[in-house]
């Protein structure tokens, strides 16, 4: 059985790991950004390609963080 504080440091994990996971993805769209930027004519394409391919990334991330926080959150139904 898994207690009440097991529960919630577990949780705790959970937001932190799914926290820095979007944030690593941040990073990569940044850092694809910057080469989709400064590429050349030839490898625009491959590059924007890549950054975009990021931003879906750093997308799903964010929706995974957000929905935990939205349930962890979401106050309690009171009896009626």
């Amino acid at each position: 059985m898994v207690t009440v504080g097991e529960r919630d440091r577990r949780v705790g994990d959970a937001v932190i790991d799914l926290y820095v996971d979007w944030r690593e993805e941040c990073s990569t769209v940044r850092l694809a950004y910057e080469r989709w930027r400064e590429a050349s004519k030839e490898d625009r394409a491959g590059a924007f390609a890549a950054y975009n391919a990021a931003l879906d990334r750093e997308e799903r991330a964010s929706d995974i963080y957000a929905a935990l926080i939205r349930k962890i959150t979401r106050p309690a139904a009171r009896p009626a």
